[in-house]
């Protein structure tokens, strides 16, 4: 299998290697080296996989997913007939892009090198179903490399794959924390305004840490293939999610004090938001669009294209909220400052999207008809939303059942009788002698 090989303009040499006829594909990348000796070495290690009926592993080199260095590993561990190679293969990539080795130090308008990438870096444009979801990923990624790659040292530049089932998560953890702006003297008098902010580190909330196990979940199933892996989910295992808490916010009953709140050239994208129910990325979209003859709003977000429809009469607060009038940093602020004037300074924007729920099911609505219009993946996601804090409610209703039951007068059991503790179970009453025995005594 030895040959003549060509090389690049740098010197390396290239692997030129035609299996089309038996095996449908050829190779034709570079060998990284400018040894002809290493080049041999390398085109019968790629030899011995084939002899193996290793095909996939030769595939996945062909497309440039198994870098030449994993190979050697393997070959060193002995591992090269193994049934699960193509798997143990990716768990040997360098997690994180390498910007030492990068094309782009040198020449900004390099492309990234095969020695430069990570795995993350070769998986990360399959995963999610949009945009959204694959930036929300990205954050998390980046945040795990700065906890505990730059921090904790963990998971330094030079780690791997497999690194990711012996690293200390209680320590990543206990760092896992979000950056929150502060002012620096409580109140709004000048003083305070002149001091401005500070800034202070807080433990990440339950719903972030798990943002970084579902990234983790879907990094590992696209790069090993397989949801149910071993290695997969030993690794998830041990992340080990926390439970969120639930929120049910009531905003139904305030809504429209809250929208009377909002400055005027806010409230038309408060008021869609909670007639759509739709998100606030997908309402500040740049792909928003109107279909008036339908009373339709086009739009994409985090699960891919998304349409809702609006009732006509609510069709006019469309035609003032599109195109936005605001950005997302103006909605909240609004948002925020009307619900402290309401007394509910505890609601957030995406409460709208609770409303549109506990609304439609207060209307007598379905909810596989409520998960279709807010396009949800499963029923459990929309009755979460659909529920709201009725704690009240329920306290008062369990307050009047149980005061018809003490108005009612209080029935005599059988053993209530003079003399005898409730609840003691009677003696034998077939004439033996324990049970005259009995009768005397009671008697006595």
């Amino acid at each position: 299998m030895m040959m003549s090989p060509k090389r690049t303009s740098a010197g390396y040499y290239v692997f030129e290697i035609d299996w089309t006829a038996k095996l449908g594909f050829r190779i034709d990348r570079s060998a990284e080296t400018k040894s002809l000796r290493e080049y041999n070495a390398l085109v019968a290690l790629l030899w011995e996989l084939r002899e193996n009926g290793q095909v996939e592993v030769l595939r996945a080199f062909a497309r440039g997913e198994v870098a030449i260095a994993e190979l050697k590993q393997a070959k060193k561990a002995k591992r090269l007939k193994s049934d699960t190679l193509l798997a143990d293969l990716a768990l040997y990539q360098p997690l994180w892009h390498r910007p030492a080795v990068c094309p782009r130090r040198k020449d900004p308008t390099a492309a990234h090198g095969e020695a430069c990438l990570g795995a993350i870096d070769r998986v990360l444009p399959r995963l999610g179903k949009s945009p959204a979801t694959r930036t929300r990923y990205a954050q998390s990624f980046a945040k795990l490399r700065a906890v505990a790659g730059d921090e904790l040292g963990l998971l330094p530049d030079s780690a791997q794959v497999r690194d990711l089932e012996s690293i200390d998560w209680t320590q990543v953890r206990a760092r896992w924390t979000v950056t929150v702006k502060r002012r620096a003297v409580a109140g709004d008098s000048q003083a305070a305004r002149r001091a401005g902010y500070v800034l202070e580190q807080r433990p990440a909330s339950a719903a972030d840490w798990n943002h970084l196990a579902r990234a983790l979940s879907a990094f590992l199933s696209a790069l090993l293939g397989d949801v149910y892996h071993p290695r997969r989910r030993a690794i998830i295992k041990r992340l080990e999610r926390e439970k969120e808490t639930a929120r049910t916010p009531t905003i139904a009953p305030v809504f429209w004090d809250l929208v009377r709140a909002l400055p005027e050239h806010a409230r038309a994208p408060i008021v869609v938001l909670a007639a759509t129910g739709m998100r606030i990325g997908e309402y500040l979209a740049p792909t928003l669009r109107l279909r008036p003859e339908g009373h339709a709003i086009d739009t994409t977000g985090k699960t891919g294209e998304k349409t809702y429809q609006v009732a006509p009469e609510l069709w006019p607060w469309v035609e003032h909220a599109v195109p936005p009038p605001l950005q997302r940093r103006w909605l909240y602020l609004y948002f925020k400052r009307a619900a402290r004037a309401v007394g509910r300074p505890e609601l957030t924007i995406h409460d709208l999207r609770h409303l549109f729920a506990q609304v439609a099911k207060a209307e007598g609505v379905p909810t596989a008809d409520t998960q279709q219009a807010l396009g949800q993946a499963t029923p459990g996601i929309t009755r979460a939303y659909e529920m709201e804090d009725r704690k009240a409610e329920v306290a008062q209703a369990v307050a009047r059942g149980l005061t018809k039951r003490r108005e009612a007068p209080p029935r005599p059991t059988p053993d209530d009788t003079p003399g005898r503790r409730s609840g003691i179970p009677r003696g034998p009453t077939n004439g033996t002698t324990d049970g005259a025995a009995g009768g005397s005594e009671r008697a006595g």
